[in-house]
């Protein structure tokens, strides 16, 4: 990284999910150019010992409750960090997934619940983290939003085990990321999206991964031009730049960031 680029010095960053993984390795890196991390998921514990690694290494953050898919307790959590720290510059909406909702791929086997479970945390979860912070945003016009969305989002979610609701809810946070980069885009306030393909991430991606033969392994990476799955510093890097001053005249853009899986 270049010296002096991509700094965050005093800004204040909100990570949802940042206990583990992606929003994890995106925390240690916006506190190692300068930033102020508001470290957030419903793992307290290893919420907190993410805070720890970044105090270990001389940089300041703090850990806070929130299920992206309760609209109170992400009010809550956005309250809370104000209090503490005045304000959000940054918001970096990482948390979700599949909710627990996979199956083999037949949309027949899925509950309304499960459907609903996914989108309220992938979707929803987006939709609740940006009412809350643009508000304060406009009011000073300037702030970066970084949606983390998925390559499920930008076509076929192909995986060896069936994501019904996850691929569309992924697709649909793209959709509310541009209306709202068009609306903000006059408040000097930048909201973008990034994309990773196949990640090495947290240990139930590890755990799910791990349930392939070593023969479908080969053929999954086969399809990557790459060769290889990505790591969370990658994606943290992506999120990085689309939340640093030197992407401020980058807005409503999806980064992908998939080893060459998909050429746009």
């Amino acid at each position: 990284m270049v010296a002096g680029m991509f700094r965050f010095d005093g800004k204040v960053v909100v990570i949802t999910g940042a206990a583990a993984g992606i929003g994890a390795a995106a925390a240690k890196m916006f506190s190692d150019q300068g930033a102020v991390v508001a470290v957030t998921d419903v793992n307290m514990e290893l919420a907190e010992k993410t805070v720890s690694e970044i105090a270990a290494a001389g940089g300041k953050a703090k850990a806070y409750y929130c299920d992206v898919s309760s609209r109170e307790s992400v009010d809550s959590m956005i309250d809370e960090v104000t209090a503490d720290f005045g304000t959000v510059d940054v918001m970096v909406d990482n948390a979700g997934g599949t909710h627990g909702a996979v199956h083999s791929g037949n949309i027949e086997e899925y509950t309304d619940e499960e459907f609903d479970g996914v989108v309220k945390r992938n979707l929803y979860g987006a939709f609740y983290l940006c009412r809350k912070v643009i508000p304060m945003m406009k009011e000073k016009r300037a702030g970066k939003i970084v949606i983390v969305s998925s390559g499920a989002g930008r076509t076929t979610s192909r995986s060896e085990f069936g994501r019904i609701p996850y691929a569309p809810s992924k697709a649909a946070q793209l959709g509310l990321m541009r209306q709202l980069a068009l609306e903000c885009a006059p408040f000097n306030i930048q909201i973008n999206g990034v994309a990773p393909g196949l990640i090495k991430s947290t240990q139930y991606i590890e755990d799910n991964w791990n349930t392939n033969t070593p023969e479908q392994k080969e053929a999954t990476l086969k399809k990557i031009p790459a060769g290889r799955r990505g790591t969370s510093e990658e994606i943290a890097a992506g999120i990085l730049f689309m939340a640093s001053e030197e992407a401020s005249y980058v807005t409503g853009h999806c980064l992908d960031i998939n080893g060459g899986s998909l050429m746009m």
